[in-house]
């Protein structure tokens, strides 16, 4: 299992958007698909990283298992 991001990231995120933007109601729900974005994101570059890390073969010995997006 991958473990969460931290908090703080998406918290660190939204410090770069105009607060305008965060607050107007009418674009929820693309604050809602931005964290989704930056949570696919964070686990893509997490498996990437296992992936580098070790060949197919050595992933598999450790019981780490790579899946596709």
């Amino acid at each position: 299992m991958i473990a969460v991001p931290d908090p703080s990231m998406m918290k660190n995120v939204c410090g770069l958007v105009p607060s305008a933007l965060l607050t107007n109601n009418e674009l929820d729900h693309m604050i809602q698909d931005l964290s989704e974005e930056i949570n696919h994101d964070y686990e893509y570059s997490i498996r990437k990283s296992i992936g580098e890390k070790c060949d197919e073969e050595g992933c598999l010995e450790i019981g780490i298992y790579l899946m596709d997006f």
